[in-house]
């Protein structure tokens, strides 16, 4: 089943298309850390509570990766777990922080897709019109916040 585009012209798709460049792929991952984050704050999934402290720790600049070894696995086995679960928005929350703890840069179609992800899981919640354009607004905002635009 392929994921709706839900960000299909909105601001944040133009931004997207206009600021992705590889060597900011760094501050994409803090971006959509922080985004899905916090949807994780409203709808609290508590199998993913590990992966999320995990992330914050490491996109602080720790040096959890290194640290907590046995940790991460157990993490990334709850993470690949909660992807298979029958709640539909936890399956789509748990795909973006699966990606996240991936370190590899992200591409413009995976900021894509994850952000598809995201909506696709308040689609869960809420109608489209409940949270479109709140949504949409609140990305721009995070993409003025972390990504420079020179």
């Amino acid at each position: 089943m392929s994921i709706k585009n839900w960000i299909a012209k909105t601001d944040f798709e133009q931004l997207l298309a206009t600021l992705y460049r590889s060597q900011n792929a760094p501050q994409w991952r803090i971006l959509l850390f922080k985004y899905a984050y916090r949807y994780q704050d409203t709808y609290p999934f508590d199998c993913l509570e590990d992966a999320f402290a995990f992330l914050e720790e490491e996109l602080k600049g720790n040096n959890i990766r290194v640290l907590l070894t046995e940790e991460l696995e157990e993490i990334q086995t709850a993470v690949s777990y909660a992807m298979g679960e029958y709640c539909f928005s936890l399956t789509e929350i748990a795909a973006v922080v699966n990606r996240l703890l991936n370190t590899e840069p992200l591409s413009q179609s995976e900021i894509q897709t994850m952000i598809n992800h995201i909506w696709e899981a308040y689609s869960c919640n809420l109608n489209p019109s409940q949270f479109i354009e709140r949504e949409d607004h609140i990305l721009t905002q995070l993409v003025k916040k972390y990504i420079s635009i020179h």
